[in-house]
């Protein structure tokens, strides 16, 4: 009887005061396929999130997942096809990976589509909202903004208050520049285009 109360004792030991000692231990676990369960059904798992990058150079490393306390995301090491190599990736990102600061689609034989779900080139862009395509801003604090009329293409800028397009490029080949301006140069290019035009000083 005194050695089952001991044994008693001591299973209560280690069951309470051990974890209480390493609260905030961290270690890997592998999770089998192993049927049934044996301590019933898994409803949460928790991540100690952790600054800390996992290796991720080979086959041995793919599979190994971990919460990036920097990133706040789950990231897991597979094998990247484009690249051929063992990466860490974000998980739930779709069929984007970022990578770094670089975001682009799983697959690099896709197409993008903007605003429409029939992209037949790399980058499609549809419709214009408010009035424009595509907004690119200057460092000065205006904009550049490209829409179009009909079938001409026009380049826009707000800088000083107010979209005003400064470039049209009309359907049949001709353009309207508004505020050109030609650089002075000492003497003639040596290989001049078609079209070039300069001032000589």
């Amino acid at each position: 009887m005194k050695k089952n109360y001991f044994s008693f004792t001591l299973f209560i030991f280690i069951s309470i005061f051990i974890p209480l000692t390493f609260p905030h231990a961290q270690e890997l676990i592998t999770i089998t396929t192993y049927y049934p369960s044996p301590h019933g059904v898994y409803g949460n798992l928790r991540l100690v999130p952790t600054a800390d990058v996992p290796a991720c150079a080979s086959a041995d490393d793919e599979g190994v997942f971990y919460y990036d306390s920097g990133r706040y995301t789950l990231r897991v090491c597979r094998f990247n096809t484009t690249t051929n190599a063992y990466e860490l990736q974000d998980i739930g990102a779709g069929h984007w990976t970022l990578q770094g600061t670089n975001l682009y689609t799983n697959d690099v034989t896709w197409n993008v589509g903007i605003g429409t779900i029939t992209p037949d080139h790399k980058l499609v862009v549809g419709a214009a909202a408010n009035g424009r395509h595509l907004v690119v801003n200057a460092p000065a604090g205006g904009r550049w903004g490209l829409t179009t009329g009909g079938n001409d293409l026009s380049f826009q800028s707000d800088y000083g208050g107010g979209w005003n397009t400064k470039v049209v490029f009309y359907e049949n080949g001709t353009a309207k520049v508004k505020g050109l301006v030609i650089n002075t140069r000492v003497g003639n290019p040596a290989s001049p285009e078609e079209g070039e035009m300069w001032i000589v000083q």
